[in-house]
């Protein structure tokens, strides 16, 4: 019997492992799918310009939506292209005038999300608010939850930033004025801010924010606010062909330029009720089971996405180890959260599960050896070992007669019981072919059929004296009376030449010939 008792926990943590659990996410449309689409200009019959509104967001301007330019279809020698939610092309849409141009993260999708400079109202506006969403419900007071964002920086830009703030409120009352700081929403909370120095600065690559919070109770939006640093370090210093933008009449100036503003693609945002605390992972092995723990059965937990490390609190780090006996063990997993602990509580359970049976047939007269390759291959792994329940060990054995054999098959994470029924057979054979028989429906000796016992037949051909073929079978028990194929023209007396293939019972295959004589 297998003594060893262990388990073994297989579980990758890493960040982008797990997505965010679907149906609990509490944003609305949270990967910017479009609605419907709307085309606003024309070149040649070929739609150069479209509008979609993003359902459940709003900008300053009042409901979000995006426009886009339409340059053609996907140049090859390049991956910048759009996405194409429309269905306007056959291919993604590329836009030669834009760099670091993405796919979504999430979805069909994404936005952009401007942050101006504070320079360009003279200074006096630290912060500039850009995009808002729905909840699809008010958040519960004191519960914990849980947030997280992709962003990625666009591409050609002499300004980041260091400056983002993201804002729950309870009411949108003012959400289209330009200057609105997150202290004039009803309800604000802070609930991530970025840190001062760590510029964003991927171009082309997407990026996660995350992190939880603590709910006061009743908000319903999120908001995202921002403020753009020139020159920020590792910016570009220039940028040729700087496009002038059109603002608002009010805030029109020519000086301001494309470079005065820092641009934000976003995707998948989510923010997520947490469990109050994580229930105890129960598991229940065999006596002599060896069992693989998957990613599976660690609890639902968007907080896992981004773990970075682990710790066991017998001393073991990393995710990836043996347990020596059942009990009580205790992971801790450092996340943008804190360090969660989740516990797995091991114990042993009753199995009744029924061996593998396989049957294997040994000629009587031959030794009844047995090796893996009577067995499928799917049974065996590397380092496997196989104990007898007579005391033998090893794949590789002889047994001693006809019978039930039991055994456990061991390799380095499972213990699997099988049974193997040893039969014996007859494996001598014999063949008989006359040599001679008169197709003339006297009923005496009118067809000439073979005798074979204990083989398969595999073919039998015979052939007249220039060598045609008159007649062949791959079938058992098979006769030949006389005719081409035993249907067409009698065959006219002579000598004819038969081969004979079959295998026997060990497996081997054989060939017989000889002559047959048609005498009518």
């Amino acid at each position: 019997m297998y003594k060893g008792v262990c388990l073994f926990l297989l579980v990758l943590v890493m960040v982008n492992l797990i997505t965010p659990l679907e149906g609990q996410n509490l944003v609305m449309n949270p990967n910017f799918d479009p609605g419907e689409c709307e085309v606003v200009a024309y070149e040649d019959s070929v739609p150069i310009q479209v509008e979609y509104p993003y359902p459940h967001w709003l900008s300053r301007r009042g409901r979000a939506k995006i426009k886009r330019i339409l340059k053609g279809p996907l140049n090859e020698t390049s991956g910048h292209v759009w996405p194409d939610p429309c269905g306007l092309f056959d291919e993604p849409v590329y836009d030669p005038s834009l760099e670091g141009v993405m796919s979504p993260y999430a979805g069909v999708d994404f936005t952009s999300v401007v942050f101006y400079s504070s320079s360009f109202l003279g200074g006096s506006i630290p912060l500039f608010k850009n995009l808002s969403g729905f909840l699809s419900e008010p958040l519960q007071k004191d519960s914990i939850y849980y947030f997280s964002a992709h962003y990625a920086q666009q591409y050609n830009r002499t300004h980041s930033s260091d400056q983002v703030q993201v804002v729950l409120s309870s009411d949108t009352t003012g959400h289209t004025d330009l200057y609105i700081q997150p202290e004039d929403f009803p309800g604000h909370h802070t609930i991530f801010q970025t840190d001062t120095g760590n510029y964003m600065l991927n171009y082309g690559e997407w990026k996660q924010w995350e992190g939880c919070f603590q709910a006061r109770g009743g908000e319903r939006f999120i908001h995202f606010f921002g403020g753009a640093l020139y020159e920020a370090p590792g910016t570009l210093y220039e940028v040729p062909d700087s496009i002038y933008r059109e603002f608002e009449p009010e805030y029109y100036n020519t000086n301001v330029i494309w470079d005065n503003n820092f641009v934000l693609y976003m995707d998948a945002v989510v923010i997520e009720q947490l469990p109050s605390r994580i229930p105890p992972v129960r598991l229940t092995f065999c006596p002599e089971e060896c069992r693989q723990l998957e990613l599976s059965d660690l609890p639902d937990d968007p907080r896992f996405e981004s773990a970075q490390k682990a710790v066991w609190a017998d001393g073991v780090e990393g995710v990836e180890r043996l347990f020596p006996d059942t009990g009580l063990y205790v992971l801790s997993l450092h996340t943008a959260c804190g360090v969660i602990d989740v516990e797995f509580q091991l114990a042993f359970a009753p199995c009744n599960s029924s061996p593998e049976r396989y049957e294997l047939e040994f000629c009587a007269s031959d030794p009844l050896r047995f090796d893996s390759g009577q067995l499928p291959e799917s049974l065996f792994q590397q380092g496997s070992e196989l104990h007898w329940a007579d005391g033998q060990l090893g794949i590789d054995r002889t047994f001693s007669g006809p019978g039930i054999y039991s055994a456990w098959l061991h390799d380095e994470c499972s213990s699997t019981p099988i049974e193997i029924e040893v039969k014996t057979v007859d494996c001598d054979y014999t063949l008989f072919f006359p040599n001679v028989f008169s197709p003339n429906g006297d009923g005496i000796n009118d067809v000439w059929q073979y005798y074979a016992e204990n083989v398969e037949v595999l073919e039998l051909q015979i052939f007249d004296r220039q060598g045609a073929l008159v007649f062949e079978s791959q079938q058992n028990n098979v006769y030949w009376n006389g005719r081409h194929g035993n249907q067409g023209q009698p065959a006219p007396n002579g000598v004819y030449v038969f081969i004979f293939k079959y295998r026997d019972r060990r497996g081997q295959v054989g060939t017989e010939t000889g002559s047959i004589t048609i005498a009518r």
